[in-house]
């Protein structure tokens, strides 16, 4: 069954229509019964609530102003709802098995910040198709300070609406909410991208001039000097500060292969993005992190041998990058499965939890058959949580008994803990690595 405090299940991409406050809109309530969740959407950006529409104003220090209402209205509608879907007692299509659903809400920074946060630390990046703060700074009056700032007001935001049941908000007195996001039991995920430029993906970095992980800027002409050094180094620290903020709310980000800002072309640190899964979510400074990633599609996909004698016979249909992130976070996940093929040793005592966004249903190869084949893919890497397509219809292309048949393996991929282990995390991680 599905436990409220972290996202389980498929989810629905685009959410509600939060500003009317109904699932109709999108035509989708139909599927209500096979889904875990949804993602809390502010109509600004698909799946996910922006910097600029939930802080207006800076503060003193940058970052610390209460919360923009305008923005605040979308968070407190989606949890209204949530709890209200919860609060009939659903669940899984064609089954007994009791579906509650949480919210996934996704912070978008880089081009989404506030217009006072992009000009701090000498000024924003900026070309002819947006703008973004100088995310590779640090210090006290930096982006990533303010965005750090801003990360602390929101976790202290207490939604607006009222708990009808113990059941539909998981044992918060029935009543006005009096709980705060941090650790709210509606809340199943939180997704952040303190170092993002376009896209949620916070490793991937894209030129504004309209090229796809490609830089017409020099490093030179950037406002304040850059090096991929801080570029890390601005990531990891701000991943450290988020764990007393929000407490036992799951976080990620999305894993893609890093791309370092330099100029025309790209370059790609696919270890490096690796070992970041040891060193951001390793015990001792992430206790309740999540694997992500937004990319995952079958088409294209070959299985190593499930009995292990060849996993460099593994291949992701986006190539050998991706095929080596994606043996990394399998190696920290609970498929059994995926362990022996890819050869990565027993299943550990203390798994993480993994969660992907697939491709759009397009890009998938378009037939309900590669929809089923890209859940059946992230099932096997160890996913516990997959968010669904919505474009040309999405994953309301396939019936709901389909659907249905494919949430128990994500619900078995939930791990009992979701506390990393650093020191086998990082032994694990250089396996899965080696073989590619």
């Amino acid at each position: 069954m599905t436990t409220l405090g972290r996202c389980v299940g498929l989810l629905d991409r685009q959410g509600f229509d939060a500003t009317s406050q109904t699932y109709l809109t999108w035509g989708h309530a139909a599927f209500n019964s096979v889904l875990g969740g949804v993602v809390c959407d502010g109509t600004n950006v698909t799946g996910g609530m922006t910097w600029r529409q939930l802080q207006t104003s800076a503060g003193s220090p940058p970052g610390s102003h209460a919360l923009a209402a305008a923005g605040t209205t979308y968070i407190d509608n989606m949890f209204d709802q949530a709890d209200a879907y919860n609060n009939t007692n659903p669940v899984l299509h064609g089954t007994s098995i009791p579906m509650l659903w949480t919210i996934m809400l996704r912070v978008f920074a880089g081009e989404y910040s506030p217009t006072w946060a992009q000009a701090l630390a000498g000024g924003g990046v900026t070309g002819s198709g947006g703008a973004a703060g100088c995310w590779w700074t640090t210090g006290a009056n930096s982006f990533i300070a303010a965005f750090e700032a801003f990360m602390a007001v929101l976790a202290a935001y207490v939604p607006s609406y009222t708990v009808r049941s113990v059941t539909s908000s998981g044992g918060l007195a029935v009543g006005v909410n009096t709980h705060a996001l941090a650790g709210h039991p509606l809340l199943g995920q939180l997704i952040w991208g303190p170092t993002m430029t376009l896209y949620a993906e916070t490793m991937m970095k894209v030129d504004f001039t309209g090229g796809y992980n490609t830089w017409s800027p020099a490093n030179a002409s950037l406002p304040t000097p850059y090096t991929y050094a801080l570029d890390q180094a601005a990531l990891s620290g701000s991943y450290a500060s988020i764990t007393g903020a929000w407490g036992t709310t799951p976080v990620s980000v999305s894993h893609n292969p890093y791309v370092e800002v330099s100029g025309n072309g790209q370059v790609l640190h696919v270890s490096e993005t690796v070992a970041l899964m040891a060193t951001l979510h390793g015990a001792t400074t992430w206790p309740n992190g999540v694997l992500a990633n937004n990319s995952l599609r079958a088409n294209g996909l070959t299985y190593p041998p499930a009995d292990g004698s060849n996993p460099a016979a593994y291949a992701d249909p986006h190539g050998i990058s991706y095929t080596t992130q994606y043996s990394a976070m399998a190696g920290y996940g609970v498929s059994a499965l995926a362990h022996t093929a890819l050869g990565l040793g027993a299943v550990p005592a203390q798994p993480m939890p993994i969660e992907f966004q697939t491709s759009q249903y397009a890009s998938m190869g378009g037939t309900v058959a590669q929809l089923l084949s890209t859940i059946a893919y992230g099932t096997w890497l160890g996913a516990r949580a997959l968010e669904m397509p919505n474009d040309v219809g999405g994953y309301t292309n396939a019936t709901l008994a389909q659907l249905a048949a494919t949430v128990p393996g994500l619900l078995a991929n939930d791990p009992a803990s979701s506390t990393p282990t650093a020191t086998s995390g990082s032994t694990r991680h250089w396996r899965a690595y080696r073989h590619h």
